[in-house]
């Protein structure tokens, strides 16, 4: 039995609101697919807002969105989609009492099928995928189809790239480390929801974008990535990749962060966005270069795991930045061109430059970066480069030491046989490279390891704690 309902049937007459509250909205009143009206918003000014901060929820106004189509599409008239029709037996002005009976019994039915709707077994649950051409196409663990999307994407990568990036990444296929596309509970509700990153063969314009599906194949949420930023005077626009996603619930409250990697087409300026489990944005990190890996630890011991984001920067090199995930904003430390000209400083706890290598240089094209993490049973970071080169850091962020795998010994082998390199490897050259990182402190470079004293101080003035 259901007690305690009230409701108040709205009078037909009444004037209906003239705000549209969602891209789905939008869509829908236009008539248009979402995707085409995203991208009109960005190439011809379509009027949408935002409130500030906020990148994911947008309110349009239908006044604003006649008047914009008329203007901008001389040839064509947009007309309001038509309401409801009324019924030939409800007079004007108030609702009959018949007709507040039958939607009291409708919102009734509705609350019911809501409250006693069964839960889908685990076998009903997302838990694979396939790609047929731009559909995505959810399947349960027998295998049966739960539901399908059509992203309407041209040039959608195909399934097998998606595979390699499912869930954790198989580094036997795939040399990025990030995953684009998992399946698990997101929001703490025990149901299990998509995270799908949009990617393009020809690895181009039109991407940039995540989105989020319940277990039923509708849409919770759509993050777009990157904005127009710019750096030492440069503009670099809007268009954006997404690398990968890492999913994580750094405070153990069951409900996991997102870390959604980014960068700009075909540029450097990379995006490193934090989400909540609902999709909300609640900070973001620009880094002067790329970030190829991302990990996670508790390296001081307070209950809550740190995020360890690793890449290049293209001023100083291979770089390892660690931070705070409920406080994440600014920029890496830069001058010239390479300086975000309207972000203010980052909140890293820690920022490091590793050293190039005598063999980076040597190569000429390859350009050298940390591009896997690893975080240890025994409390330790590895960090290797793109050539084999693997830096040991304790949770103290100190380099216990430097070594090396097959890969960077043959190529050094090479180059030195050329006459390019004259270096011998050894204790010795571990220990020039272990000289060779630098510790940002807030201030300035520091050849010995140092945290960002600033931004500690501060966070410490926050938590009411001593750093």
């Amino acid at each position: 039995m259901i007690v305690g309902i009230s409701m108040t049937i709205p009078m037909e007459n009444e004037p209906k609101p003239d705000m549209l509250r969602s891209w789905k909205e939008i869509s829908a009143y236009l008539g248009y697919d979402e995707r085409t009206c995203y991208r009109w918003e960005h190439k011809y000014g379509m009027p949408v807002h935002r409130a500030a901060g906020s990148k994911s929820h947008v309110v349009a106004y239908k006044g604003e969105l006649d008047h914009w189509f008329r203007t901008t599409f001389k040839n064509s008239s947009h007309q309001p989609p038509p309401g409801p029709p009324k019924p030939a037996d409800a007079p004007s002005g108030r609702p009959s009492r018949k007709w507040l009976i039958f939607g009291f019994v409708l919102v009734v039915a509705a609350l019911a099928a809501t409250l006693i709707r069964p839960s889908k077994g685990p076998g009903e649950q997302p838990n694979d995928f396939a790609i047929r051409g731009s559909t995505l196409i959810i399947l349960a663990e027998d295998k049966r189809e739960i539901w399908r999307h059509d992203t309407k994407v041209e040039g959608l990568q195909d399934e097998e790239h998606y595979r390699a990036r499912f869930q954790v990444v198989d580094a036997s296929r795939c040399e990025d480390r990030l995953p684009i596309i998992v399946i698990k509970d997101i929001n703490g509700d025990g149901r299990t929801e998509v995270l799908f990153a949009v990617q393009k063969r020809d690895n181009a314009y039109g991407e940039g974008d995540l989105y989020c599906y319940d277990d039923r194949g509708t849409e919770l949420w759509h993050f777009a990535a990157g904005r127009e930023t710019s750096f030492g005077g440069r503009t670099y626009s809007a268009d954006y990749r997404i690398f990968g996603l890492a999913v994580h619930d750094c405070d153990k409250d069951g409900r996991p962060e997102i870390a959604v990697v980014s960068h700009q087409y075909p540029q450097w300026p990379c995006q490193l966005a934090v989400l909540d489990c609902n999709g909300r944005q609640t900070g973001e990190f620009w880094n002067s270069g790329q970030i190829k890996d991302i990990g996670f630890a508790d390296i001081n011991g307070d209950g809550r795991d740190e995020m360890l984001a690793a890449g290049v920067n293209n001023e100083y090199g291979p770089c390892l930045a660690v931070f705070d995930p409920s406080r994440v904003s600014g920029c890496s430390p830069q001058d010239g061109e390479f300086k975000a000209d309207s972000l203010g400083p980052g909140s890293e706890i820690s920022y490091f430059s590793f050293p190039r290598t005598d063999v980076s240089l040597a190569s000429g094209a390859i350009v050298q970066s940390i591009s896997q993490l690893g975080v240890n049973a025994d409390k330790t970071i590895t960090a290797n480069d793109d050539l084999n080169v693997f830096y040991h850091l304790d949770f103290g962020l100190r380099c216990l030491y430097v070594d090396w795998g097959h890969g960077f010994m043959v190529k050094h082998k090479e180059l030195r046989a050329a006459g390019k390199i004259r270096s011998n490897l050894g204790p010795a050259y571990a220990e020039i490279l272990k000289r060779g990182i630098r510790y940002w402190n807030g201030r300035a470079w520091a050849a010995s390891p140092a945290p960002n004293a600033i931004n500690l101080r501060a966070r410490a003035a926050v938590d009411g704690r001593t750093p």
